[in-house]
Order: structure tokens, then sequence, then C-alpha cells
């Protein structure tokens, strides 16, 4: 008994660190998500200003435009496939975590036991966060597909 209570002390010690290491993530995500957001707004721009030109200087001005989209979308989608198995690996853990925390010995100190459960929800709401910005991410990587065929 004894030390299945040090066991998921150990545990709730992890959960605190995995949780602050996702909040810094999502904090992360927050200045990526202001960054694509400026350039999607800048080629909006270029892509405005391109309708505008012609000859020589519209067709330097596309190449440029499509070299930048295509620079853009593996930097988003570099983003993407770290969220993917950010996701995929905290998923486990957490079902790990909820399975340990499901045998949780009757005699659990009820501090303990209510920590471990917002820990967990916390945790799970973190992955769920991660989960809905690589949706957003593949968004904008259409949103780009999209703008490239106006050009």
């Amino acid at each position: 008994m004894q030390d299945t209570l040090e066991e998921l002390r150990e545990l709730r010690t992890h959960l605190k660190t995995t949780v602050d290491e996702l909040l810094s993530l999502r904090n992360r995500l927050a200045e990526y998500d202001s960054e694509f957001i400026g350039r999607l707004q800048l080629l909006e721009v270029d892509i405005n200003r391109y309708g505008y030109l012609d000859g020589s200087e519209k067709e330097r001005f596309r190449e440029r435009i499509v070299y930048d989209c295509d620079s853009f979308k593996r930097r988003i989608g570099d983003v993407i496939e770290g969220l993917t198995a950010t996701v995929a690996r905290h998923t486990e853990e957490l079902a790990a975590f909820d399975l340990k925390f499901e045998n949780c010995p009757a005699g659990c100190p009820e501090d303990l036991r209510h920590n471990l459960a917002v820990l967990s929800d916390v945790y799970r709401q973190h992955i769920n966060v991660m989960d809905g910005m690589r949706k957003i991410y593949l968004r904008y990587v259409a949103n780009l597909e999209g703008k490239l065929k106006t050009v």
C-alpha cells in the first residue's frame, strides 16, 4: 500500500511537470499563431499587389509569392508534424496515467486523489487545445493553397 501511494505521489509530481511543459508549449503555439497570421496578411497584400502588375515584373513577383507560400507551408507543416507527434505521445501517456489512477487504492488520501483528478483534466485540456491548434494550422495551409490558385 505504501509503495502504491509513493508511486502515486511521484506520478503527481510528474503530472505537474508535464502540465507546466504543455503550458509552455501552448504559449509557444500562441507566438507561432501570431507569426502565421502576420505572414498570411503580408501574403494577402502581395497577392493583391500582384493583380495590378503586368509584364516581366508581374512574373518575378509571382515567383516570389509562390516561393514565399511554399516556404511558409513548409514552416507550418513542420509545426503540424511536431504537434501531431506531441498529441499522440501525450495522449498515450495520459491513457497510461488514467489506468494507474483508476487503480488508485481505496486508502488513497482524498487530497491526492483530487490533485490527480485535476491534473488529469488540465492535461487532457492541454492536449485538446494542441489538437485544435493543429487543425487550425491545417486550415492555414489550405488557405495558402487556395491563395496560390489565384496567382
